[in-house]
């Protein structure tokens, strides 16, 4: 009762006639036939589980490839019959990979367990699982590009910093009236970051600056401005400073 099974086939049998049909789910086995002019109806349960039927046994894994030299990979076998599988054989063809499993001498009904593969060497070659008549090949590989583990990579935190910008002053002493044959002299403005301080002439036929340097022309009111474009200097940042212009005058 319950029970869904496939279409009746005709069998051989000394009987008559004789149909059998199959549970797939469970691996009962429905026989019906004739003899002696009576009808026989009889019914074997999990008859066929773990005796070669498909339907007895499942796989994760149709094939293996390892990802990389001493990677490992594992398929879990699981019985979907009725009755307990035993375990006849589980092996690899040949030397180059290694197969661990926690499947024991029986798988019961409904059970699963476990075959790790791993290997160092580029190769293929094939597991094969008998359980009772049931036979499973399966291909394992690890490609020639695959011979090293991959390296992780780290992952970096970023860490949120506040940067605090400063402000910033300009010092520019007052410059006494210079004489035109002095030709040339050195400024001395300095900026509280200790950032360089650069200048500038307002009245460049009077006076030109170069660096420091201030050269004279000739007679006239020179004008100069002292400037910090602002910036980093220790770990510490400063926006620019506010200009300081400065006058001064230039006699024979």
């Amino acid at each position: 009762a319950g029970n869904t099974f496939s279409t009746p086939e005709r069998v051989v049998s000394m009987a008559d006639r004789a149909y059998a049909a199959i549970n797939p789910t469970n691996g009962d086995v429905l026989y019906l036939y004739e003899k002696s002019r009576r009808i026989y109806l009889t019914t074997y349960a999990g008859l066929l589980g773990g005796t070669g039927g498909s339907y007895a046994l499942t796989m994760t894994r149709a094939a293996v490839e390892l990802g990389y030299a001493g990677d490992t990979q594992s398929i879990t076998l699981t019985n979907t019959s009725a009755s307990p599988m035993t375990v006849t054989s589980i092996g690899m063809s040949g030397s180059a990979f290694t197969q661990t499993t926690t499947c024991a001498s029986t798988i019961a009904a409904g059970a699963s367990c476990t075959v790790t593969i791993s290997g160092s060497t580029a190769a293929s070659e094939v597991l094969t699982i008998v359980l009772d008549t049931v036979t499973k090949v399966i291909p394992v590989s690890l490609g020639d590009l695959a011979s090293v583990r991959p390296t992780a990579t780290p992952t970096r935190v970023a860490t949120a910093t506040k940067v605090v910008t400063k402000k910033q002053t300009i010092t520019f002493p007052a410059i006494t009236s210079k004489k035109v044959t002095a030709k040339s002299f050195t400024l001395n403005a300095t900026a509280s970051s200790k950032l360089a301080v650069a200048y500038t002439s307002k009245t460049t036929k009077i006076c030109t600056v170069t660096g420091k340097i201030v050269k004279l022309l000739k007679v006239g009111t020179c004008t100069i401005t002292a400037s910090q474009k602002g910036g980093t200097i220790s770990g510490t940042k400063y926006f620019a400073a506010m200009p300081v212009t400065k006058s001064f005058s230039i006699t024979k």
